[in-house]
């Protein structure tokens, strides 16, 4: 039977989701105004927004925009929040064009982006890395296939330089601070990769909230912006429901270079764990950034992160040309021929036949089981069915029963 909504004599519904580390049963409406909630009592638990304007002047936010789920649910709860006229803070949109033709990825996603900023009201500055560095993620993709000792992945390349561009256009845009949509499944996840590496730096290195000079570096390369996320306390799958019940635009096509990507194994048993005992995540990421992080963080280690960040920058660049070199030359590579193809072996893959092979709702590729089902042992994974529609897109069965 049903569950009213906790908010029933308001709104008279019965509830569509239950917020699993409180336990509280919501309808769409009242889960929607419970996201910005707690959005809002992130900001101000983390400090990430002074409580008065600094010399009577907003504080400028960048939204590093991707069209993605994440992203778009957390511009629109920002304004939803503190709207376009904030005497405390205001909002732009920056979309990193990376080149990723195929499936109309960027060309969909950018103006997906533009669209989202016009509706809320809000500037929107897309950059074009191939415009500005003559290389894009098609060539990168170009260079991992045909480059000898090319270790990583287009999606770590990506990363390397959308956060260096994010930061230097913020910095051009006259940015206070980057805001993105990292969210408590991300933090957690990261919180404990980098525990098992014992990767201290790398903890040390998390959440800058002062802005910082880069020594040694010109122009816009010279300050570390800090990065906030207002998601830090709300789930993945919560962002997810928030696009859904808000009605949101978001880039429902995989990118086709993600499935080069390394998926990371404790993620999943975070995921398990955290549908075994709900609240794990949120207790780990509030310990460590409360009792853990204020004795890690040195003074100067953000200051290194800019620097890496300018250095890994000056590689890729350079790797870029070369892709580009490579992209350009018949044959796939420069110079002369390195080999001879005497014999070969033809292996068929197979794969649904649709335009998205992405569960719509838990954003994982129909191959897998869905969220639920992988919480649990192997053996109940079987009846983890799929459905598809006249739209092209694919849906667990489990998460439609949902």
């Amino acid at each position: 039977m049903p569950k009213p909504c906790a908010f029933f004599e308001e709104c008279h519904t019965n509830a569509c989701v239950k917020i699993r580390h409180t336990g509280e049963c919501l309808c769409r409406q009242h889960f929607v105004k419970n996201i910005e909630k707690r959005a809002a009592e992130t900001i101000s638990r983390y400090k990430m927004l002074p409580d008065e304007p600094v010399d009577g002047k907003p504080e400028h936010w960048i939204i590093g925009m991707s069209g993605g789920k994440d992203s778009q649910a957390l511009a629109h709860v920002l304004v939803a929040i503190y709207g376009n006229k904030n005497p405390r803070v205001r909002f732009s949109g920056l979309y990193i064009d990376v080149g990723v033709t195929g499936n109309h990825y960027t060309d969909e996603s950018r103006e997906i982006v533009r669209r989202t900023c016009d509706k809320l009201g809000i500037p929107c500055v897309v950059i074009d890395i191939k415009k500005d560095f003559g290389v894009d993620m098609d060539d990168f993709h170009v260079l991992s296939q045909c480059k000898k000792g090319a270790k990583r992945a287009e999606c770590s390349n990506c990363g390397i330089i959308k956060r260096y561009l994010i930061n230097r256009e913020a910095a051009r845009m006259g940015g206070d601070k980057v805001a993105t949509g990292h969210h408590l499944t991300d933090e957690s996840n990261m919180i404990l990769n980098n525990f098992f590496n014992i990767s201290v730096e790398q903890m040390a290195r998390a959440q800058p909230w002062e802005k910082l000079s880069v020594e040694g570096a010109e122009g816009s390369d010279n300050v570390l912006l800090p990065r906030v996320k207002p998601f830090l306390e709300v789930t993945e799958e919560e962002t997810t429901m928030y696009v859904r019940y808000a009605e949101l635009e978001y880039v429902a096509t995989q990118c086709p270079y993600a499935a080069n990507a390394t998926t990371s194994a404790l993620k999943k048993h975070m995921i398990a764990l955290e549908m075994e005992r709900p609240g794990t995540m949120l207790r780990l990421v509030r310990g460590f950034h409360e009792n853990f992080l204020p004795v890690l963080r040195p003074a100067n280690a953000t200051a290194q992160k800019a620097a890496a960040a300018a250095k890994l920058l000056k590689k890729q660049k350079r790797d870029g040309a070369a892709a580009a070199e490579a992209a350009a030359t018949p044959g796939g590579t420069p110079g002369d021929k390195k080999f001879e193809v005497k014999k070969w072996n033809a292996v068929a893959l197979w794969s649904w036949d649709l335009d998205v092979e992405m569960c719509a709702i838990c954003r994982n590729n129909i191959m897998e089981p869905c969220i639920e089902c992988q919480s649990k042992s192997a053996d109940a994974t079987g009846d983890c069915n799929v459905a598809w529609g006249t739209c092209g897109h694919a849906f667990h069965f489990h998460c439609i029963d949902r």
